[in-house]
């Protein structure tokens, strides 16, 4: 037999033969979309004269904290700043 002559009866064979198609499965039922849990409202942003700075702070400091007492202070903001990272 020729090649050629048997490659098309080949090809006429393979596309003959159907395949019936397997069972569908049921299709998954579809999710229902969820609305996104609400934002906490966003805090007002300060303006550039609304921020503290250290210029602020500074008659007040000099007053309450001196020699004897620095360290007491420091330790106190120390406990601050820790807790405020937890």
């Amino acid at each position: 037999m020729k090649p050629a002559l048997f490659l098309c009866l080949v090809c006429l064979f393979a596309c003959g033969k159907s395949e019936e198609p397997a069972a569908a499965a049921p299709a998954a039922p579809t999710p229902v979309p969820v609305a996104p849990a609400a934002a906490p409202p966003a805090e007002p942003v300060p303006s550039a004269e609304e921020l503290p700075v250290a210029e602020d702070f500074a008659s007040e400091a000099e007053q309450q904290i001196d020699a004897k007492s620095y360290k007491a202070e420091l330790a106190k903001l120390d406990h601050e700043m820790t807790a405020e990272a937890k």
